[in-house]
């Protein structure tokens, strides 16, 4: 099977690249990838509502930042288009 690997951080670049690759072939295995300080896509897609995290410092300092607790779209979307995401220590980044 097919698998497109995406960084993952508020969800707009992971949700739109999700949407397009289900809508070619839905059997692809999409998964987000981001860092494991303060990865609030992932801690919300785990509390199944968006939520406030904590940031870190971390090498993966472009994923950062919160996706908003009133999100209308990207949370939705990687919920309902991800199929895993992955999360990234400090060694396995650098």
């Amino acid at each position: 099977a097919a698998l497109v690997l995406v960084p993952l951080s508020g969800g707009g670049l992971a949700a739109g690249v999700a949407a397009a690759v289900k809508g070619v072939c839905p059997s692809t295995k999409v998964i987000g990838v981001s860092m494991a300080l303060g990865a609030a896509m992932k801690a919300s897609l785990n509390a199944g509502h968006p939520v406030l995290v904590e940031e870190l410092p971390t090498l993966a300092d472009s994923l950062g930042g919160g996706i908003g607790l009133d999100n209308r779209l990207t949370f939705s979307m990687c919920r309902d288009l991800l199929d895993d995401v992955i999360l990234l220590d400090e060694g396995e980044i650098a």
